[in-house]
């Protein structure tokens, strides 16, 4: 599945069930910068919530300059219970093997490996790419 720029969404946005995501993997950035970013764009953190829009983010970023992206979703609040950011609690995952670990017990954030479309935890001051959305 390849993703289909919209004209309704903007150069270098395209569409996906009525909602715009973008994908900036050229500058990579810590969680809260990427978050900040997608708030300048008037978009939230992207959040994939079914295996069509995953496969859509991994195409189309699968040949960028960064290693991964950062994805709306965090288990912060509570350990091992994923939520996006507006509180709702996720339920289709994409968790690459032996993830997500909590690795020194900080990683709280979701990222996707842009090798595989795998998700992985990770801490939010490592600089990543990132997907923000928006509803056009």
């Amino acid at each position: 599945i390849q993703p289909i720029p919209n004209t309704n969404c903007g150069d270098d946005w395209w569409e996906y069930e009525g909602v715009c995501y973008r994908i900036f993997n050229a500058t990579e950035s810590n969680y809260l910068e990427a978050v900040a970013l997608c708030v300048e764009q008037n978009a939230t953190m992207g959040r994939i919530y079914n295996a069509e829009l995953n496969a859509l983010v991994y195409n189309a970023t699968r040949y960028s300059d960064s290693n991964a992206v950062y994805i709306d979703g965090t288990d912060e609040v509570e350990e091992g219970v994923w939520k996006f950011s507006d509180g709702t609690v996720m339920t289709y995952f994409n968790w690459d093997t032996y993830e997500p670990n909590n690795y020194n017990n900080q990683e709280h954030i979701m990222a996707m490996r842009l090798v595989s479309g795998k998700w992985f935890d990770i801490g939010s001051t490592i600089n990543k790419g990132y997907i923000c959305l928006c509803e056009r």
